[in-house]
């Protein structure tokens, strides 16, 4: 697992040199994707019984032309950008999971209320390496800045 995530950040570093201008939602995921990484939907029957623990992020789009979806993924991609979690990996198999892969995923986004509809769960779960995705719950409360 470590050497798919060293993969994974090699070609991070390489996308980034090689172009100046990245979309924001995609380019994250076909580089998980490329290193043989991504997270899954859980089960439906899947319950979060304890939080180990917490990152927030804070995304926005200037443009405002695609909806929600891009300033949802750009915080999304802001709250796992900087982490590192290397006893993670130890937690999980102490507590007789397989390891990072099955760790499950909450992710709550807030956005302007007009733009709930608007997000793609989908490109949000796109921006996570690995685990078990939870659903993603949109809600009402992000703040809408027109520029």
């Amino acid at each position: 697992m470590l050497a798919r995530l060293n993969r994974a950040a090699r070609l991070v570093a390489c996308t980034r040199r090689a172009s100046t201008r990245r979309a924001s939602t995609g380019a994250t995921s076909q580089e998980w994707k490329a290193a043989g990484l991504g997270a899954h939907w859980a089960p439906p029957d899947t319950a979060l019984t304890e939080i180990v623990f917490v990152q927030a992020g804070m995304g926005c789009d200037q443009h405002g032309t695609a909806g929600a979806s891009k300033a949802a993924t750009r915080a999304c991609r802001q709250a796992i950008e900087f982490n590192a979690l290397p006893y993670m990996e130890t937690l999980l198999r102490d507590r007789g999971y397989e390891g990072r892969a099955d760790m499950l995923l909450k992710v709550e986004i807030g956005v302007p209320e007009d733009l709930v509809e608007s997000v793609s769960v989908e490109d949000i779960r796109a921006m996570f390496p690995y685990g078990r995705m939870l659903p993603v719950e949109v809600r009402a409360g992000g703040p809408g800045i027109p520029s």
